[in-house]
Order: C-alpha cells, then structure tokens, then sequence
C-alpha cells in the first residue's frame, strides 16, 4: 500500500508518499508517472526561476517534494494532488491519501 501525505498552502506544496502498489505494476506505474512528472516540472521551473524545491527525494518506497513557487507550481502541485487522490479512490485498497489545504 501506497501512503501519501500532501499539504498545499498558498505557493507551498509538500507532498510525502510512502510504501508500494504491491501487487499491481500498472497502479505503480500511474502513482510513479504522476510523481515523476511533478518532480521534472519543479527542477525545470527552478531552472527558470518560478520554482524554489526546498527538498526532494525519489526513491524506490518513498518520496518527499516539498516547494514552493507561483501559480504554475500551484497548479502543477494541485494536478499531481488530484491525480494521485483519483488513483487512491479506483483502487483504496493500494493508495490511501491523507490532504491537509488551507
């Protein structure tokens, strides 16, 4: 099972996931594909200046991101939220996620 954590306020977005899709290499595939993505989009707009990654972390089991940034981070952050709680209700069973907002 899949744990995550995500916190977005304002321009700042933590995002913690622990734990693996074990049983089912297409549901780590997806929760990977999301991740990935999110992590290239950061390091590229910390590149270019609209991107401030206080730490990240990529491993097998577990990953920390946490940034801050505009509204493109914003809006890259809320993307990855949204696809990663969509995976979580298809299958409870091996994403559970835990979202703070304020």
């Amino acid at each position: 099972m899949t744990q995550v954590y995500a916190e977005l306020e304002g321009g700042r977005c933590l995002l913690a996931l622990d734990g693996h899709a074990t049983g089912s290499p297409e549901m780590c595939a997806a929760i990977s594909g999301i991740v990935y993505a999110l992590a290239g989009y950061l390091s590229n707009g910390e590149r270019d200046g609209f991107a401030e990654v206080y730490h990240m972390e990529l491993e097998s089991g577990r990953v920390r991101i946490h940034c801050r940034g505009d509204d493109r981070v914003t809006g890259a952050c809320e993307m990855a939220i949204i696809g990663l709680g969509q995976l979580g209700k298809a299958r409870p069973d091996l994403l559970q996620m835990d979202l703070q907002e304020s």
